[in-house]
């Protein structure tokens, strides 16, 4: 029986097929034995349960069978998409969530073409274009990057500007490393660097390349909590006999090495050493002579005026 828009109850046989003109109420269940091709030109209202069990349990494609756009597996329990997917969220709330408590990658991104495999633009202003809240971690790493053993050009990590210097009254950089409310004092180092391979003997740990009008690298300990502790201590476990012969070839490696580029005379290397001004106050200077050798001088503050107290000269000869 097929029920009316005016609430009858008709009669319709509709076995060598028909056509219904107008709304279409069906009390109980429909069957269809065989292929079924149903085509929707309007809204499907309420909600739609598809109970199911198959790899094609619910499939969405184009042009017949000219490919799957999406596909729902209820034997695996996977759902999958080819093509873009754009999420559309003016809602004050998250636009994709996803919900991962098994022992597994809650999200995989797998790029085999040769662009980014991640692309993120955002418009925020003061807001983390990326944050990672992990409070229960205490083993492990939050954020491991694995570049390839190939990388010739380019940088595991890079952290460019776009040409735009930082205002004047940025307080950070660009990249910032913060330990703040924490009283725990088994934090050793905020910034660990690790060369673990020792047959890598071209490998620099940290190296900086300034090529701007200011300081290469800047310490401030002013705000130290104790003070007996030293700006900067280098330790080293180098057994090698100190002489002349391996302090000049570098042999002995508990040293800190200043070198001038360039061969001119008159030119060298200095430690400049003030308290409580950016004036020098004494200083120790390598002053180049000639192509092979150098003088040592040796400056002291007299009166506001810095002046050489005492020079050791190529000769080994001293003067004061």
């Amino acid at each position: 029986m097929i029920e009316s828009v005016l609430g009858k109850s008709v009669a319709a046989n509709l076995s060598t097929g028909g056509t219904v003109t107008g709304d279409l109420t069906i009390t109980g269940n429909l069957g269809v034995g065989g292929d079924a091709s149903i085509n929707l030109t309007s809204v499907v209202s309420n909600s739609t349960i598809i109970d199911a069990t198959g790899t094609e349990a619910f499939l969405v494609r184009k042009d017949s069978d000219g490919g799957d756009v999406f596909l729902v597996d209820t034997t695996n329990s996977n759902a999958e998409l080819a093509g873009d997917l754009t999420i559309t969220n003016t809602a004050a709330n998250t636009g994709f969530t996803v919900n991962q408590s098994g022992a597994a990658i809650a999200l995989l991104i797998n790029q085999d073409a040769n662009t980014r495999a991640l692309y993120i633009d955002t418009q925020a202003t003061s807001a983390e274009a990326i944050h990672i809240d992990a409070p229960t971690q205490n083993a492990g790493n939050i954020i491991f990057i694995e570049s390839a053993d190939a990388l010739t050009t380019g940088a595991a990590i890079r952290v460019d500007s776009g040409g735009t210097a930082l205002q004047s009254t940025a307080a950070g950089g660009l990249v910032e490393i913060i330990h703040s409310g924490d009283s725990d004092t088994n934090v050793n180092n905020l910034l660990f660097i690790h060369n673990a391979d020792g047959g890598s003997t071209g490998t620099i740990p940290l190296w900086i390349d300034q090529d701007s009008d200011n300081h290469a690298l800047y310490i401030d300990a002013t705000s130290a909590v104790s003070m007996n502790k030293h700006v900067v201590k280098i330790v080293h476990n180098d057994g090698s006999t100190l002489n002349a012969t391996n302090i000049a070839s570098g042999q002995a490696c508990g040293g800190i090495h200043i070198d001038k580029t360039g061969d001119a005379d008159g030119t060298g290397s200095y430690i400049k050493l003030s308290s409580n001004t950016d004036a020098c106050q004494s200083a120790i200077a390598h002053i180049q002579v000639d192509a092979n050798n150098a003088d040592l001088a040796f400056y002291t503050d007299n009166d506001g005026t810095l002046t050489e107290a005492m020079r050791i000269d190529d000769s080994q000869n001293v003067g004061i």
